[in-house]
């Protein structure tokens, strides 16, 4: 008979930037005794945090004793992502683009211990 233990973890987030962000990136796990998971981390909910927002992701944590923590990128959505974006459009501006989707920023959250 084979048990099937499923840990999900709810992380209430706020987002204290101006601009919207949401998961860029590959999320990993890191755990205090230096266990390293053979599957790594399953995103289930992730969705984009507005400006000065905030919600709640939900992710599948490896079933281990130790305390863990995550971390991940993730992409912000800047007023230059925005108007190079409308500016694109134009032929004579479509350069603007290279302009967007540079900014990124790493998540980390607290220690949690089980």
């Amino acid at each position: 008979m084979v048990i099937l233990v499923l840990r999900l973890a709810v992380l209430s987030i706020t987002n204290r930037q101006f601009c919207s962000v949401e998961l860029a990136g590959p999320v990993e796990i890191l755990f205090a005794d230096g266990w390293r998971p053979k599957v790594g981390c399953i995103v289930r909910t992730t969705p984009p945090l507005g400006a000065r927002g905030s919600g709640q992701w939900v992710f599948e944590v490896p079933p281990h004793d130790a305390s863990w923590k995550l971390t991940c990128v993730l992409k912000k959505h800047t007023f230059i992502d925005k108007l190079a974006s409308r500016l694109g459009g134009y032929p004579l501006l479509r350069w603007t683009a290279r302009l967007a989707g540079r900014a990124q920023t790493t998540f980390s959250s607290d220690w949690i211990a089980e």
